[in-house]
């Protein structure tokens, strides 16, 4: 199960209480209503609102080997021997920045998490820039080495395209809304096949080097590493 213990709901409630008044400004009281009903639903499975995942994080509540943001953050270490030396974007960082924070706990650069409802509240890092908007194909980066995209939906192309455009490494994690949920598995691949060739067309067509694909937590993930040493 994705959390350490069962828990009663007693304690997940009073820390979901309070986990909302230190959030209180990414969360409206109706969407806080909805989630209580699912604290405890990492009992049973892990695929969850990464709202509950980051509240979980937040308290230390899951095992920390199917903890997403320790394994995607050692995913990243592994991929980048140089990530503490590089500027990083986190885009699409949730609503409680987790990853970003514990990029930034060993970073000696920059670390932007970037969300369109994103709490600035309780950032204990120096390094870590806090930013509420969005994200479009024609953002302007500066000085950026890595966009990294943790189940980022819709702007996962943007990713690319932005990446592309300023010769930047990138890093993400695809959600199925991507290339199209379907029941038949052969529609799907297509879909799949087809959303990563137009990856392919936008890094080929600049300095990235080779589009690389591998699987994490279940999902597919692509990647470049031009800068890599």
């Amino acid at each position: 199960m994705l959390l350490k213990e069962e828990y009663s709901n007693g304690y997940l409630n009073d820390k979901f209480d309070q986990y909302i008044d230190t959030y209180n400004d990414a969360f409206l009281k109706e969407e806080a209503d909805k989630l209580k009903l699912c604290l405890n639903n990492g009992l049973f499975t892990s695929n969850l609102p990464c709202e509950i995942t980051q509240f979980y994080h937040e308290y230390d509540l899951m095992n920390k080997k199917l903890d997403i943001y320790y394994g995607f953050k050692e995913l990243l270490e592994n991929i980048y021997s140089d990530l503490n030396k590089r500027n990083i974007v986190e885009i699409g960082a949730g609503r409680v920045p987790q990853l970003s924070r514990e990029l930034a706990k060993t970073s000696d650069k920059q670390i932007v998490a970037l969300d369109r409802i994103i709490s600035k509240k309780n950032n204990k890092y120096d390094n870590l820039n806090v930013v509420k908007g969005e994200f479009f194909d024609e953002t302007t980066l500066s000085d950026k080495q890595l966009l990294v995209g943790l189940y980022p939906c819709e702007s996962t192309l943007d990713i690319v395209k932005v990446a592309c455009k300023h010769d930047t490494d990138f890093l993400i994690l695809i959600c199925d809304c991507i290339y199209g949920k379907s029941k038949s598995l052969i529609l799907s691949d297509y879909l799949q096949n087809k959303f990563l060739e137009e990856v392919k067309t936008y890094t080929e067509k600049t300095n990235l080097g080779e589009l690389k694909t591998a699987s994490f937590d279940n999902s597919k993930l692509i990647y470049t590493n031009k800068l890599k040493k």
